[in-house]
């Protein structure tokens, strides 16, 4: 793995405005997706985002492909500021970034055939003829395990594990240098997600990729990551190294999704004391988001926010936490 910064995330907001709604929320209510997020992602190294549903997680995937532009901050891919980039800088960019969204038969056109589902990304890119396009789907089918007889035919023929090899596939198409994975193996039976998650190591380690990888399944993380971010209420509350933070966790919600996780003969699984449920995305507590479902919340919790800073100083993990463990 290169020491070198890839990927690199500065203080990313992405806010959105609500301008009507069902339950009455009224105009000038904003639903605070992302509050102030950082980090590098490394060459060749896979970076997992793991969190509960609605934690941000997909919003900063989003922002870093500028799917969404952030409301501020600063995404810097290859030493290049993506959020100033116009149009034509913007696609020249996305050239190299690949994106597996996490229903992989709605991600995919159902009027176009396979070999050209595959091949999309080289003519939105104008990149090769005709005839060489559609060698690079027949070379990326092979690898990923589509029969070469299958590329004409279309998404609906396919189960949903073929349907997300066919979108790995196809985010490889135009080479790229980073892979940005929305919980593709979600929607997938376990025996499937097996096989996609080793696709996907496979890929990475024949192609020298680099994953920025989002999901809420510890386990799937645990299987694919090499760091983890942890994100609570549209922050991160704890990072670190994958075995650091799924071995030695300090920060209380981290201990808490570990918890959660079933497992034969041990105590996981267990119910967890503190409320369930995360604070709205239009009205978040004061100080520490965590504090109302945290077992050790103090006052100092409930009127300070804490920085991600390392617990003693030195450590190789951050927690964002005023009494860490």
């Amino acid at each position: 793995m290169n020491g070198a910064a890839l990927l690199s995330v500065e203080g990313l907001v992405k806010h959105f405005p609500v301008q009507r709604s069902l339950f009455r929320l009224g105009r000038g209510t904003v639903v605070r997706a992302v509050n102030g997020v950082s980090f590098e992602l490394r060459t060749g190294e896979t970076l997992a985002l793991v969190g509960e549903t609605g934690c941000g997680k997909t919003t900063v995937a989003r922002a870093v492909a500028m799917l969404y532009r952030p409301t501020t901050g600063r995404v810097r891919f290859r030493g290049q500021d993506m959020t100033r980039l116009r149009r034509r800088g913007l696609k020249a960019a996305r050239r190299h970034i690949g994106l597996i969204f996490q229903d992989p038969l709605s991600s995919l056109n159902p009027r176009l055939s396979v070999a050209r589902l595959i091949a999309e990304p080289l003519a939105i890119h104008g990149i090769g003829s005709s005839r060489q396009r559609r060698e690079r789907a027949f070379e990326l089918a092979a690898a990923v395990g589509i029969a070469i007889g299958d590329l004409d035919r279309h998404p609906h023929a396919f189960s949903g594990g073929q349907c997300q090899r066919i979108a790995i596939a196809r985010a490889l198409a135009s080479d790229p240098a980073l892979v940005i994975a929305d919980e593709p193996v979600s929607s997938l039976d376990a025996s499937i997600q097996s096989q996609v998650l080793n696709l996907l190591i496979d890929m990475k380690e024949r192609r020298g990729l680099s994953y920025l990888f989002i999901t809420h399944d510890i386990a799937v993380a645990d299987a694919i990551a090499d760091r983890v971010a942890v994100m609570y209420a549209g922050r991160i509350v704890e990072f670190g190294g994958r075995d650091e933070v799924f071995h030695h966790p300090v920060h209380p919600y981290t201990r808490a999704l570990l918890d959660a996780v079933p497992q034969l003969g041990g105590d996981r699984g267990k119910a967890r004391s503190e409320p369930t449920e995360p604070p709205s995305a239009t009205s978040s507590p004061s100080g520490c988001p965590y504090h109302p479902r945290c077992p050790k919340a103090q006052a100092l919790c409930k009127e300070t926010m804490p920085d991600l800073t390392s617990p003693g100083g030195g450590g190789a993990t951050l927690a964002a936490c005023h009494f860490p463990d």
